[in-house]
């Protein structure tokens, strides 16, 4: 998504339009009927192949964000504006040197998403607050070889969660969102919020794909397929209580290039 260099990058994210996914489905599976739900959420990526860059993202069918490029260039800031909503728009704040993307303010300032990450560019923390919401979170992640131990928590009760992600040794390419192919259900119920995030990369790293997570009484396992290009097809996301074998949640996400 960004392009790397050595000194300050005022120029806005490129991306490679090869690897890039123009649309990504998400289906859900109804665990009562024991049947997969038709398609629940659409992702649309209308990315500019002469100027290098976003022009738009359309999550669902009721909302698109339209991105004005204006505050870049001087203060990393991204615009994008809603398209049922006049004048209203979530401003994306990027670290330009270090090419990841630190915030992430909804409409009005009510809320916001921040990141941090380590020298790699790899996710280390994501803080969601919300001023008119109880239930204002936090994700800490810690990187040990093969393994990624993630800390779910909410600010304000007792709920904690730890879950331990089991990697291969294949990598996600880093234009894929990877905070969104990575989210699953936990006891805690803390699931990405912030719906630009579930459609962009935040970082030019390469992460490390999970094919097993451990949370507590629950599994999630991960099954992939590749197109003829070795680009991600689809994902299946699938969580089991492992002391009943009870199927808590499954989803899976089909992508078009």
């Amino acid at each position: 998504m960004f392009a790397i260099a050595c000194t300050k990058n005022t120029t806005p994210p490129r991306i490679d339009t090869r690897q890039l996914p123009s649309k990504i489905i998400r289906y859900e599976y109804d665990t009562l009927i024991g049947a997969e739900n038709p398609p629940c959420c659409e992702i649309k990526i209308d990315y500019n192949f002469e100027l290098n860059r976003y022009d738009s993202i359309r999550i669902g069918d009721t909302r698109k964000f339209d991105f004005d490029y204006s505050k870049f260039a001087n203060e990393g800031i991204l615009l994008a504006a809603y398209s049922d909503i006049h004048g209203a728009y979530d401003r994306i704040h990027f670290n330009t040197q270090k090419n990841i993307i630190e915030k992430l303010v909804s409409n009005g300032q009510t809320d916001s998403t921040i990141m941090s990450f380590d020298s790699l560019g790899r996710i280390l923390s994501l803080q969601y607050d919300d001023a008119f919401s109880p239930l204002n979170s936090t994700i800490d992640y810690l990187y040990k070889y093969d393994t990624i131990f993630r800390t779910k928590k909410y600010n304000s009760s007792a709920c904690e969660q730890v879950d331990t992600l089991l990697t291969i040794y294949k990598k996600f390419n880093n234009q894929l969102p990877y905070l969104m192919l990575s989210d699953f259900y936990s006891p805690c119920n803390i699931r990405l919020r912030t719906s630009l995030l579930h459609a962009l990369p935040t970082s030019s790293y390469n992460y490390a794909i999970p094919r097993t997570v451990l949370s507590g009484e629950n599994m999630t396992s991960f099954t992939y397929k590749a197109d003829a290009k070795g680009r991600l097809a689809s994902l299946s996301i699938s969580t089991i209580n492992r002391l009943s074998l009870r199927i808590v949640e499954q989803r899976r996400y089909v992508l078009a290039y």
